[in-house]
């Protein structure tokens, strides 16, 4: 009878035992925050020790404490001095009356002083280290939040990133998490980034909206630039947000091409615009027009060769070569009297290419 009696006790202890432990814990850090809710030392007695064991110039340096440790930790944002660019995290240990760096980031792209923060985002008592990097250039970019956590001695991070040079691409960015292997912080990690302004709503994509019109277009053509093409028509003129790098009156069109940006007919009577055609690499926009009468013709940035476009059956060509001679990237593109001129050298005869009677004539689809 006692037996049984001391193995349900035992048992019910082992229940209990789990969530008074749990309990036990979270009540101590609970505790533990109330006695640190202010850092140990002021910002500038913690720039002051960082620049003892850094040197260079000391951006931010907070100092905090961890649960687990009786040290004071102090993170601090570091470059080699006002006038350079290589900013970097390091974390700094107290060890006897001097402070000893434990953890140092690679190097930063850009970082903003005021997303550097030091706070508890797991609730384990532990702090982490949480800070932005972002690098940006005229083709892309990426911005990535990071949370170095003392308690696993790892670097966590989710970055956002989007490559607008191609033009047949996704609108919003690209997401990766680093590691993938802790679920657990992978939640925190998402709710950190989304307080950080990450992790935002996607652009909604109106196909029915000019503003979107070169998304319709390789929505409805991919990536060619040879074929016939399916269009649409949108009232009005066309909106400009880019510069204009070209443009030609053919009569019923306007054609107008944007920098970094696609070909567009404007048809003056109808009061209507549509895309002609949008290269799927934006450094490819079309630079110089001449009208055949049927056809336009046109040169690409950075890309050899030649294209024309038959409005009245949507018709897109793609011309690599003329006589077994490749054409190269033209700059200026002149008609005289059925001859298309490259650059005030080369001579073409537009019945030539439009037969098809060159052997070296290429139609390609990218």
């Amino acid at each position: 009878m006692l037996g049984e009696i001391l193995a349900i006790a035992k048992t019910a202890f082992g229940a209990f035992r789990g969530p008074f432990k749990a309990a036990l814990r979270n009540a101590r850090i609970w505790l533990f925050r109330m006695r640190t809710r202010q850092s140990p030392f002021a910002e500038q007695k913690a720039k002051e020790i960082a620049y003892s064991v850094l040197a260079g110039d000391i951006l931010r340096a907070i100092s905090y404490r961890n649960i687990d440790s009786p040290h004071v930790f102090i993170a601090a944002l570091r470059r080699s001095s006002e006038i350079d660019f290589d900013p970097a995290v390091y974390v700094l240990e107290q060890i006897g009356e001097t402070y000893k760096v434990v953890w140092k980031s690679d190097r930063l792209f850009r970082t903003a002083p005021t997303a550097f923060e030091v706070q508890d985002v797991d609730g384990d008592g532990n702090r982490e280290v949480v800070f932005e990097d972002q690098a940006y250039g005229t083709g892309g970019g990426s911005r990535s939040l990071m949370v170095y956590s003392a308690s696993d001695s790892r670097l966590f991070s989710v970055t956002e990133s989007l490559n607008w040079q191609n033009r047949a691409g996704p609108i919003s960015p690209e997401i990766e998490i680093k590691p993938a292997d802790s679920p657990e912080m992978i939640k925190v990690l998402e709710a950190v980034a989304k307080s950080h302004g990450f992790l935002q709503p996607g652009t909604v994509v109106d196909f029915e909206s000019p503003e979107f019109s070169v998304e319709r277009w390789h929505k409805e053509n991919g990536t060619r630039t040879s074929g016939t093409i399916r269009i649409h028509y949108y009232q009005g003129y066309p909106p400009c947000k880019a510069s204009v790098a070209a443009t030609l009156d053919s009569g019923t069109i306007f054609w107008l091409s944007f920098f970094k940006g696609p070909l567009i007919g404007y048809e003056k009577l109808n009061d209507r615009h549509f895309v002609a055609y949008s290269a799927a690499w934006s450094y490819n926009w079309a630079k110089s027009l001449v009208f055949d009468g049927h056809r336009l013709w046109f040169s690409s940035h950075l890309k050899n060769g030649l294209i024309s476009f038959h409005a009245r059956d949507n018709l897109l060509e793609c011309y690599e070569s003329f006589q077994g001679t490749a054409l190269p990237s033209v700059e200026k593109l002149e008609l005289d009297d059925g001859i298309l001129i490259l650059d005030s050298t080369l001579r073409m005869p537009l019945d030539a290419l439009i037969r098809g009677s060159s052997p070296a004539r290429k139609i390609q689809v990218n």
